[in-house]
């Protein structure tokens, strides 16, 4: 029998802590057995499972400004096949209680060649008792820095809406969910993409949060089939004091 809230507490951490590690056991065993049967989204095949892998370093240099580096590795058919990695550096700027300015520059580094990335938006936030509501608007400029005789237009323009509600459970522990369409410029179809996010951030120590989270993300980008994207994902911040 329990004697106190602390016990309690800390049976419920060491307990998720197991859960996790049987949980990414069983997803790479599900994931090779996957990988048997289904290969990389293709119009005969369109659906893939992804697993993304993220470091992030933050910190706060002053009450208005905050400073972002972020490290991603992706792999794909069926989380079989290391399609890059993925280097962002973003600064944030307060303008007061609930809204923040954003711009960040991603080099990603992919099979095909290298993207440059460069973003610039709004966020915005507001507090109610235990919950957390959030939103946020990008525009994204990404220019690859290779020659693909297929697109003639090295630039592509994206605008990107994020709607997204955070419910605190305790000190240590949050669980969230958003939705985001991701927008081409000049595209036929205006949705190129969209995801929908679940996940909880823990943390573990001070000024350590891990971050496990999935996507469901259903891709229009292509001209003549659809394609759709299981993503489990797994991040790891660390905050500089």
């Amino acid at each position: 029998m329990w004697t106190n809230l602390n016990e309690v507490r800390r049976a419920m951490f060491s307990g998720f802590g197991a859960m996790f590690v049987r949980f990414g056991a069983m997803l790479l065993l599900l994931n090779a057995g996957i990988g048997e049967i289904h290969a990389q989204a293709t119009k005969a095949d369109p659906v893939d499972v992804q697993g993304w892998m993220s470091l992030g370093i933050n910190k706060k240099l002053n009450k208005s400004w905050k400073l972002d580096l972020d490290f991603q590795s992706r792999y794909f058919n069926n989380v079989q096949t290391h399609s890059g990695n993925y280097l962002s550096l973003g600064v944030q700027r307060k303008i007061n209680k609930h809204f923040d300015a954003t711009a960040e520059y991603r080099l990603a580094m992919v099979q095909q060649g290298n993207y440059n990335r460069y973003s610039l938006g709004m966020q915005c936030d507001y507090k109610w008792r235990h919950l957390t509501f959030e939103g946020r608007a990008l525009v994204q400029n990404q220019i690859q820095d290779f020659d693909d005789v297929s697109k003639p237009d090295q630039s592509e323009g994206y605008w990107r809406v994020r709607a997204q509600a955070k419910y605190k459970i305790n000190k240590r522990l949050d669980v969230y969910g958003s939705v985001e369409p991701i927008m081409k410029f000049g595209a036929d179809f205006m949705v190129d993409n969209w995801r929908d996010e679940l996940g909880v951030k823990w943390e573990i120590k001070k000024g350590l949060k891990l971050n496990p989270y999935f996507i469901y993300r259903p891709d229009y980008g292509k001209a003549t089939y659809n394609r759709l994207f299981y993503i489990y994902g797994l991040q790891l911040d660390y905050s500089i004091r």
